[in-house]
């Protein structure tokens, strides 16, 4: 019991259901459970361990609060041992066959980097699932108030939540690239395979800055903390997000999350793609090539590409469909749309309307797509200084030297649609010691190491959209960006 964490208790037990806010805490015995290995969604295989059971680590468990406040207030604990090490000579592995769900958690004194954790662990799904139990208070599963929020490489989605019992109409928690000491999540295996915990998996990142699920909104944070976490936890992640939310007729609540990365396909992608087969009754997801989706990560927007969802309703009630968040996302120039297929109707739902209609009891398919329309900016078209070569049907565009004018002609760049490639020339002294290729909104989007001894470069880009883009080259001394139109 840390409720006083200059002066931790040994926890109390009780034997039936409930737990009891005395002092030291009271814990019901009985809601002590874990999962390791076991066909997955099978609620049977939960396996009870109580207080006196036995876990490796690296094991998650479950457990009840002991009715010290309410469902979403904290309740501080503190665990005494010694801290865990993930060195290559005694590394943290549990073998997990396929289709078996594993409850896991972090079993180091520090945050666990999930992109670097679902990385090292191919054999898994990479679809990671955090319980958030954010309402009610009864024991029977029927009633509970609660859902998984997801996490894969293309980022984090709430639980699916009821707004009359959390007023922020989401789940309170959206995990992130950092998962906190001690946290609890499911893994599933796609196929059999040894999953390992490793100090390379490990981060410096404070809760409250990272926002690791064990986030304390009352934390102080000061300039120097922050300023010690690790480079990787201070990286921003640019990618274009887009959060389309749902309501039911019951006020029920689900996020969805597409995310635009140059890592994936319009198909399924491991690890980018969170699936569900264990949803609510009343939900809407992505359709993912006939499976369940919350999470999407896909390599572009096209403006004649639609993306499927799939309602379930047991009830008569009206639906709403809108935007919980855009990130990084130009406005401008990137309009979201609601298409009815049915109705032949598109909604703009890019600002605070919503798509709202009155729906009958039934799974509906085939019918609602999320779709785009993406417009080149006025300002871009202005700025664009090209030079049309019409027989090879080649964009021009002449470096602007930033810091040496005089060196203006040792090279030109480029884009040839004919091989999908940026094309640069250059003197053969002219070192260039690293090209990158970044969106309008700063997003990396490639990256490359040229051979310095060629006056020839050429860089494809064939899984790039068409746009404008930014091409920065680095010299030992210098650095030259240059506009750059991809068609």
């Amino acid at each position: 019991d840390g409720t006083d964490e200059n002066n931790p208790q040994s926890l109390n037990f009780s034997t039936g259901f409930n737990g009891a806010n005395t002092s030291p805490k009271t814990v019901s015995a009985y809601w002590l459970f874990t999962y390791r290995n076991d066909p997955a969604d099978t609620y049977s295989a939960y396996e009870q361990i109580g207080p006196y059971g036995t876990l490796d680590i690296g094991d998650g468990f479950t457990m009840k609060g002991p009715g010290s406040g309410g469902i979403t207030d904290p309740q501080n604990y503190v665990f005494i041992g010694r801290p865990n090490n993930g060195t290559d000579a005694s590394s943290i592995d549990k073998t997990i066959n396929a289709g078996n769900d594993f409850m896991m958690g972090n079993p180091f004194p520090s945050a666990l980097d999930a992109n670097k954790f679902i990385t090292d662990n191919p054999h898994l799904t990479g679809t990671l699932s955090f319980w958030e139990h954010w309402g009610g208070g009864n024991h029977f599963l029927a009633d509970y108030e609660a859902g998984y929020a997801l996490y894969t490489l293309s980022g984090g989605t709430p639980a699916v939540s009821h707004p009359a019992q959390n007023t922020s109409g989401v789940g309170t928690k959206t995990p992130t690239r950092f998962i906190a000491v001690g946290q609890g999540f499911f893994v599933r295996a796609a196929t059999t395979g040894t999953t390992n915990f490793n100090n390379t998996q490990r981060a410096f990142a404070k809760e409250a800055s990272s926002g690791s699920f064990f986030f304390n909104a009352d934390t102080p944070q000061t300039e120097n903390l922050l300023n010690a976490e690790d480079d990787i936890v201070q990286q921003q992640d640019l990618r274009e997000k887009f959060r389309i939310g749902f309501d039911s007729p019951s006020a029920y609540h689900r996020q969805l999350l597409l995310t635009i990365d140059e890592n994936t396909t319009f198909g399924y992608d491991r690890a980018y793609d969170g699936i569900v087969e264990n949803h609510p009754q009343e939900d809407m997801t992505w359709m993912l090539e006939d499976e369940k989706a919350i999470i999407l990560g896909v390599p572009a927007i096209e403006n004649d590409r639609q993306f499927p969802l799939r309602i379930k309703l047991p009830m008569d009630g009206e639906i709403s469909i809108g935007i919980d968040a855009l990130e990084n996302v130009n406005t401008e120039n990137t309009t979201v749309f609601l298409f009815d297929a049915l109705q032949d109707t598109r909604t703009d739902i890019t600002t605070d309307e919503k798509f709202t209609i009155a729906l009958e009891a039934g799974t509906y398919l085939e019918r609602f797509y999320i779709v785009f329309e993406q417009t080149a900016a006025a300002e871009e078209e202005t700025e664009d200084t090209t030079e049309e070569q019409d027989t090879q049907d080649i964009e021009v565009v002449e470096v602007e030297i930033l810091d040496e004018v005089e060196e203006s002609d040792n090279l030109s760049v480029y884009f040839n649609n004919q091989s999908n490639s940026i094309v640069i020339n250059k003197r053969v002294d002219y070192d260039v010691k690293s090209i990158q290729l970044f969106t309008i909104l700063g997003q990396l989007i490639k990256e490359w190491t040229p051979d310095s001894e060629t006056s020839r470069i050429e860089l494809p880009v064939q899984d790039v959209s068409t746009g404008a883009y930014i091409l920065k080259m680095q010299k030992p001394q210098t650095t030259y960006t240059q506009k750059l139109i991809i068609h």
